[in-house]
């Protein structure tokens, strides 16, 4: 699967409240739109959410320190949908509150969390400002414009959603960090040393792979390319390359990479790329 870097600046759709399980904090999720996060490529019919293979596109924000109205400590988190959903989120609360629980889960998987499933809906669009951030999206093959735009109100239950729109986000939220003005762009690219890690579940193995990416800067994290196939891994940072990274895994895991469902996630205090297999 083939990435690209975008900068997004959502639009604001509806706001949720609920509380940290662990200290009774509350927190923020503002739930919002981008026409550049992908559509799901599946599309809406219940059958395709059903699949165990379903993809639901999302970005998840980090946590940003706010405070409630009596004044006390809360934090805000954007969770950023296809801008093509909204209008179904306006016809559908079955379908609203089936986001609203996917919001919950990716929330809790991003940040490490549990959250209470006791939901306020705060009469505002969003909390705070939604602030202009930088993400890498999945090109998939098949775009919206082929999927149907209609699908019946009636389709879509109150019931938790289904665990494959649950697994690793495909998008998450970027913050790029600055490069020495000392780094020559007419070097040779320099190669990116990684790190391999499998992990199993009771229902799923996952792959992880670390990259550590020292600097980069805000146009070339915008010339990053990133593509995942069955067993390799091509990343290219900055036009022409700075970083480099071409690997052929085959014979270091047990299994092909999930391609269609890889992640791919920026940690910039800690100057790595993580990428779900």
């Amino acid at each position: 699967m083939a990435f690209r870097k975008v900068s997004l600046k959502p639009d604001a759709g509806f706001c949720i409240k609920t509380t940290l399980e662990s200290t009774s904090t509350k927190i923020f999720l503002n739930i919002c739109y981008s026409s550049l996060v992908p559509f799901p490529p599946m599309g809406l019919e219940p059958s395709a959410i059903e699949d165990p293979n379903y993809v639901l596109p999302i970005v998840i924000s980090e946590l940003r320190e706010d405070k409630d109205k009596k004044g006390e400590k809360a934090f805000v988190v954007d969770c950023i949908y296809s801008k093509e959903l909204k209008g179904k989120v306006l016809k559908e609360p079955d379908f609203k509150e089936f986001l609203q629980l996917v919001a919950l889960e990716k929330v809790e998987e991003r940040h490490e969390l549990v959250l209470s499933r006791k939901i306020g809906t705060p009469n505002i669009a969003s909390k705070g400002k939604l602030l202009e951030r930088e993400a890498t999206v999945p090109v998939f093959a098949t775009s919206s414009a082929s999927l149907p735009a209609n699908v019946p109100v009636s389709s879509h239950r109150a019931d938790p959603p289904p665990k494959s729109a649950l697994k690793k986000p495909l998008i998450e939220e970027l913050t790029p960090s600055p490069i020495p003005s000392s780094q020559g762009r007419s070097a040779l690219p320099q190669t990116l040393s990684w790190n391999l890690e499998a992990q199993s579940s009771s229902t799923d193995d996952i792959i992880k792979l670390t990259i550590s990416v020292p600097n980069l800067t805000k146009q070339n994290f915008q010339q990053t390319t990133l593509d995942v196939e069955p067993y390799r891994v091509i990343l290219r940072i900055g036009e022409p390359p700075i970083y480099e990274l071409d690997q052929n895994f085959q014979g270091q895991v047990t299994r092909q990479f999930k391609v269609e469902q890889a992640g791919a996630e920026w940690r910039v205090a800690e100057k790595r790329l993580i990428l779900t297999l």
